[in-house]
């Protein structure tokens, strides 16, 4: 009789944990789900100071600045990773920045970010 009741204890400790993960796995793609809209709905804008000689950036953007702007203008953390630039933007104007939050990056959704002018002072 023990052994029947620890097996029917473990069956239902076995069930309540598939249905809680099920439960937060579902929640955690619903919330990337909103994230990935907020990102690809919305122009990201990062300002870059005017080099005199070239009139282009002095410096230029690149994925981890990306993170960073994400970061502070959206509040929302990404992953270094899921910004696919190939190379630093040394351009103003806007641009189209895959983006990609699955593993072997298939799902690539496009960031728009506008780089502006930004005047030094002095």
């Amino acid at each position: 009789f023990l052994f029947f009741f620890f097996l029917l204890l473990l069956l239902l400790f076995f069930f309540f944990l598939f249905f809680f993960l099920f439960f937060f796995a579902s929640l955690l793609s619903q919330e990337a789900e909103t994230c990935i809209k907020i990102l690809t709905n919305s122009t990201l804008v990062v300002k870059r100071i005017v080099d005199k000689t070239t009139n282009q950036p002095r410096v230029p953007v690149t994925a981890e600045l990306i993170v960073k702007e994400v970061l502070r203008q959206r509040k929302l953390e990404i992953d270094p990773r899921s910004v696919l630039l190939k190379a630093p933007i040394k351009t103003y104007g806007t641009h189209r920045v895959p983006l990609s939050f699955a593993p072997p990056h298939e799902d690539v959704k496009p960031l728009t970010l506008s780089v502006v002018k930004r005047f030094h002072k002095g």
